[in-house]
């Protein structure tokens, strides 16, 4: 991993970086936001195989990549520019970084 990111899980958010672990449960949404200059990479680990083969599962990806785009299509928000100046996210994102502005990140 590298960067620091904001992980959104539970109601709750939590700066991440280098070296911090999270697990996904399952059945709960989970998110991230990135409200710092730098870019973030993360490693995400699935524990159980959904699928029994890897053409599946690869399928999955795609099918969850093109659900994803309708989403945000639809009008869903999906970067931190398209919630309201008054959203969690952007609140939260100005506490952890003053000098965050949502209309110049990335």
């Amino acid at each position: 991993m590298r960067g620091r990111w904001v992980l959104c899980s539970g109601g709750r958010r939590q700066v991440m970086k280098p070296g911090s672990l999270f697990h996904f449960a399952a059945n709960t949404p989970t998110g991230y936001e990135v409200p710092f200059a730098e870019d973030a990479y993360i490693l995400i680990l699935k524990g159980k195989r959904l699928t029994k083969h890897e053409q599946e599962f690869i399928n999955y990806l795609k099918g969850l990549a093109r659900r994803l785009k309708r989403e945000q299509e639809a009008g869903i928000p999906y970067l931190l520019k398209e919630l309201p100046k008054d959203h969690p996210a952007i609140r939260f994102a100005r506490s952890v970084n003053p000098s965050f502005d949502p209309y110049q990140a990335k």
